[in-house]
């Protein structure tokens, strides 16, 4: 999308945010006064980069996966929404490491 196209990467980018967005418990941006003001997939990016998943984490979603799953889904999430679609994994690796 910031390049002006759209592929079957874009398709795994887009699942990725949504990974996010049920791991965080939250949409991917944020709206004030109905004007973007915010997109929050750099800062998801940074995070789990940064080992700190539990500042972004929904409350309360840890204590109630395992941790490989969490390691796992997260790490999916994260590989989904690389800025480079050579990156990304392809959905068959997504389905198959869910």
């Amino acid at each position: 999308m910031e390049m002006g196209f759209l592929s079957k990467e874009s398709d795994v980018y887009s699942f990725g945010v949504v990974l996010f967005e049920i791991l965080c418990g939250r949409l991917c941006y944020e709206y004030h006064n109905h004007e973007l003001t915010k997109v929050l997939v750099p800062e998801w990016r940074r995070c789990y980069d940064e080992k700190r998943l539990d500042e972004i984490i929904f409350p309360g979603l840890k204590e109630q996966m395992h941790p490989g799953s969490l390691e796992s889904f997260s790490a999916i999430a994260y590989r989904c929404v690389m800025r480079d679609h050579e990156e990304r994994p392809t959905m068959a690796e997504i389905v198959f490491k869910l």
